[in-house]
């Protein structure tokens, strides 16, 4: 049986499983789509109140950084060597009312800021909102209103 894998919706081989491969063998295909459908979901709205570095399971995902947490935070996306997001994967930051700032800071990694040539850490003023998008395995893009 050949088991295949996959990260994304779009990396399943659709002519898998073969019709020649044992039917007690498919709970192999079954698990690896299941895991795809759950990580292809819709964005998940998490919050962060402390200093973060994110991790594969956030791909995709919001993060609200609390009014009531009125502390500046720094929330970092790791260099692709530590963990390999896929090419595509969007990370969105929002900062709520009279939060403190957030700096979103990249390790060493390149995070350019759309519509600029300026690259490194940004800052995310209270009542912003900004996405992040790799688009190469080192290089993502960053724009949104309220950043710095």
């Amino acid at each position: 049986m050949t088991i295949e894998s996959a990260t994304s919706i779009n990396d399943l081989n659709t002519s898998y499983p073969a019709n020649s491969d044992a039917r007690s063998e498919g709970a192999a295909h079954i698990r690896l789509i299941k895991t795809v459908l759950k990580a292809d979901r819709g964005m998940v709205l998490g919050e962060k109140s402390a200093a973060y570095t994110f991790v594969l399971a956030d791909a995709n995902n919001a993060f609200l950084h609390p009014a009531a947490d009125t502390t500046a935070r720094t929330w970092t996306i790791p260099a692709n060597g530590s963990v390999a997001y896929p090419v595509g994967t969007v990370l969105t930051f929002v900062n709520e009312n009279g939060a403190g700032s957030i700096t979103i800071a990249i390790t060493s990694d390149t995070l350019r800021l759309g519509g600029t040539t300026s690259t490194g850490s940004r800052t995310l003023a209270a009542n912003g909102i900004a996405t992040a998008v790799k688009i190469t395995s080192t290089v993502w893009y960053i724009s949104g209103v309220g950043l710095t």
